[in-house]
């Protein structure tokens, strides 16, 4: 009974030894998954960071093309600008003809003075041939009447000939 009874309790025991066993293999099984697991969301979490990175990289060239984008802009409206200006100043110059043809020469010399200022202001082409023109009809008009005019800017480039006509050079 004795030997039974001993046999019994080895039989437990060995049945204990086995749970305790098989609890230890489920926590190893458990353990693995979970440095698996650990390992799956590190991976994630790297490939989240270089989206991110490549995101940052990507919202980076956009800003830079959008302020490449910007400056051309406004190179183009400074450009706009500028001719928009010239062509005022010519078309004033070419004004100054209608003003002249009606006897009003000291008006038209105004205009025509008020394109060349606002000409040589907006950095345009020293000598624009309409408004050399509308200047020198302007002032041989006013000669012909003895009248005068006082120009903002002196201009180049002009000279009296023996006969008292201005001629530009």
């Amino acid at each position: 009974i004795q030997a039974e009874n001993d046999k019994m309790i080895a039989i437990n025991a060995r049945d204990l030894a086995n749970q305790e066993k098989l609890k230890a293999v489920e926590a190893k099984n458990s353990e693995m998954i979970s440095k698996e697991m650990a390992e799956d969301e590190r991976k994630l979490a790297i490939l989240a960071k270089n989206q991110a990175d490549k995101e940052k990289q990507n919202a980076l060239k956009a800003r830079e093309e959008a302020d490449k984008s910007y400056v051309e802009a406004s190179n183009n409206f400074k450009k706009a600008e500028k001719l928009r200006k010239q062509q005022e100043a010519r078309a004033d110059a070419l004004k100054s003809f209608r003003l002249y043809l009606n006897n009003e020469s000291l008006e038209g010399l105004k205009l025509a003075r008020n394109a060349y200022t606002l000409n040589l202001e907006n950095e345009g082409y020293l000598f624009e041939t309409d408004i050399i023109k509308a200047m020198i009809f302007g002032l041989d008009k006013i000669n012909e009447t003895k009248n005068y005019i006082q120009l903002n800017q002196p201009l180049r480039n002009i000279t009296i000939s023996p006969t008292g006509k201005y001629i530009a050079i």
